[in-house]
C-alpha cells in the first residue's frame, strides 16, 4: 500500500535485453473455497473497508491481479503469471499448507492493525476504540478454524 503509482514504477524498470524482472503481491481479497467465509464475517467486512479506504486516498491495495497487465502495457514479453493460493490459519489437512497457513496467520496476527488502522479512523472516520473492538472480532475471525480462509499470491 505504500506505492502510490505501480504503472509508473513498472514503467521504470530498467533491465538488459533478456533480462527477467520478479514481482509478486497478493490480492486482500479473502476467500474460501467452500463459502464458509461470509459477507458477514467480521474479516471480510474489514478488508472491503481497508481497500475502499485505501483506494479513497489514492492507493492500490490489491496490485497482485493487475500487475501482469501493467507490464504488458510497459512493453514487457514472455510474461509469466502465477497465482498461488495462500491459507490463513491452520485449517488445511495438507502438512505443507497447513504450515504455510500457520506462518501467514503469524503475520496476519501482528500486521492486521498495521494495515488497518488508517483505512478505518482516517478514510472511515471511526475511533480508534471502534478500530481495535473490530479488529478483535477480525482476529477471531482469522484464527477461527472452521473459516477456511485464503488469498491469492
Amino acid at each position: 500500500m505504500s506505492i502510490q503509482d505501480w504503472p509508473k514504477l513498472i514503467r521504470q524498470i530498467n533491465v538488459k535485453p533478456g533480462g527477467w524482472v520478479e514481482l509478486y503481491d497478493c490480492d486482500l481479497e479473502y476467500r474460501s473455497f467452500d463459502g464458509s467465509l461470509t459477507k458477514e464475517h467480521a474479516i471480510y467486512k474489514n478488508e472491503a473497508l481497508v481497500i475502499s479506504g485505501t483506494r479513497k486516498h489514492g492507493r492500490e491495495p490489491c496490485p497482485g491481479p493487475k500487475l501482469k497487465g501493467w507490464m504488458k502495457d510497459a512493453g514487457f514479453v514472455n510474461i509469466t503469471e502465477r497465482i498461488v493460493p495462500l491459507p490463513l490459519g491452520t485449517w488445511p489437512k495438507d502438512p505443507k499448507l497447513k504450515e504455510m497457513g500457520a506462518w501467514n496467520l503469524l503475520q496476519f496476527m501482528e500486521g492486521v492493525e498495521g494495515w488497518s488502522i488508517a483505512a478505518l479512523t482516517r478514510y472511515h472516520g471511526w475511533s480508534l476504540e471502534e478500530a481495535q473492538v473490530a479488529l478483535a472480532h477480525v482476529r477471531a475471525d482469522a484464527k477461527n478454524r472452521s473459516i477456511h480462509l485464503y488469498f491469492d499470491l
